[in-house]
């Protein structure tokens, strides 16, 4: 399989469509006549933006799908992943730091921090907590 190296002028990189497989948390994005395939737990966070999504990976690529955040939170709800806002969806084995209360918010590895919306406090707060306890075991 050939990978796309990132374009030196813009560090997005615009995609057609994308196909998840759940049995091993993969989602195959389809780019200019040519497959990538991302495992899921090389996705930090996803992005929303009105119809389509930033894909950011840990290698710091980017990637732009034509598809809604929901159906990509959707579609990784068996993976580690948390929706912290309605823009941000992120996986929680690269949350470096949390906080929670009046100025909640997630940091990421590598140093990106997202706000954590009010209403997604408690869904979050049981996500983290869940994910810490299977991480423990």
């Amino acid at each position: 399989m050939t990978t796309i190296a990132p374009l030196p002028t813009s560090p997005v990189h615009t995609t057609d469509s994308a196909v998840y497989s759940p049995a091993t948390h993969r989602i195959t994005l389809f780019c200019q006549n040519r497959s990538i395939v991302i495992a899921s737990e090389d996705i930090v966070w996803l992005e929303g933006s009105g119809n389509y999504t930033f894909i950011h990976t840990r290698d710091k690529r980017r990637y732009l799908m034509a598809k809604t955040l929901k159906s990509f939170e959707m579609e990784l709800s068996n993976a580690p992943f948390a929706r912290i806002h309605k823009s941000h969806v992120v996986n929680l084995a690269y949350v470096k730091r949390i906080a929670f209360g009046m100025n909640a918010f997630i940091e990421l590895a590598g140093g990106k921090t997202l706000t954590i919306a009010r209403r997604r406090l408690t869904p979050t707060r049981t996500q983290y907590n869940q994910h810490q306890k299977v991480m423990a075991n």
